[in-house]
């Protein structure tokens, strides 16, 4: 069995014990997903993880295999809102749980820190995550990533709104929570410089790999008398 088949039997049966205790992820308990039916606990749940880019109404045609009986996007919708949002943290967090073992390389876990945009359907009562732009507004949040680059997985994540999004106290959030038994080297780009963050990763007892910006912006290096020309240097 191939390392994917492996994950993913391992997120479908972190699915089943999901779904043997729904009751604690549903908002209405001993009434939502009482009933048989097609749309189950778990069929949403699998539906979700497997969204695309396309419209609703294609894709619950292709996740259903084309059948005449696919739910119609307001069905769908629906029955996704009876569960609740922790259902799909205690899933991320049972998921990793249940795939821990760790590769290392040359005694370091290889981890990478990152963020991105997410853009949600608009709700103007959540001011915190509105933005306008000229034509219209929507609501946006900040995903800061934890990712395995060997094992392949999201370690961690911490999600902001946009307002108040910060992608260094989010680095800090994510290099405390890492395991202190296991010495990881953490890479980032040159939106995670700041002296504070390289001595967090180093009182933690991590080693860190995260790039400068140039020596003429407001960076690290800017406090430095450093002469034209550059300053890469290829490691094998």
């Amino acid at each position: 069995m191939s390392y994917a088949s492996k994950l993913k039997k391992s997120l479908f049966q972190c699915i089943k014990t999901l779904n043997q205790n729904r009751s604690e992820y549903c908002h209405a308990p001993g009434r939502d997903y009482t009933r048989n039916r097609k749309a189950d606990f778990s069929s949403i749940i699998k539906a979700v993880l497997c969204f695309g880019g396309k419209s609703l109404n294609k894709e619950l045609y292709e996740i259903f295999g084309f059948s005449p009986d696919t739910l119609t996007p307001s069905a769908f919708i629906q029955q996704r809102s009876k569960i609740k949002p922790e259902a799909f943290e205690e899933l991320f967090r049972s998921f990793n749980r249940a795939n821990k073992q760790i590769q290392l390389f040359h005694g370091y876990r290889l981890l990478a820190i990152d963020g991105s945009l997410l853009h949600t359907p608009t709700n103007k009562m959540d001011t915190d995550s509105l933005h306008y732009n000229r034509t219209s507004c929507f609501n946006l949040y900040n995903i800061n990533a934890l990712y395995d680059l060997i094992g392949h997985t999201y370690t961690d994540v911490l999600i902001q709104k946009f307002k108040q999004r910060n992608e260094h106290s989010a680095f800090v959030k994510l290099v405390d929570d890492l395991d202190s038994s296991v010495p990881a080297l953490i890479t980032a780009d040159r939106g995670y410089e700041s002296y504070n963050n390289l001595a967090h990763v180093q009182e933690s007892g991590h080693k860190f790999l995260i790039r400068m910006k140039d020596k003429n912006s407001n960076g690290i290096l800017q406090r430095f008398k450093l002469s034209d020309g550059e300053f890469d240097l290829p490691i094998h």
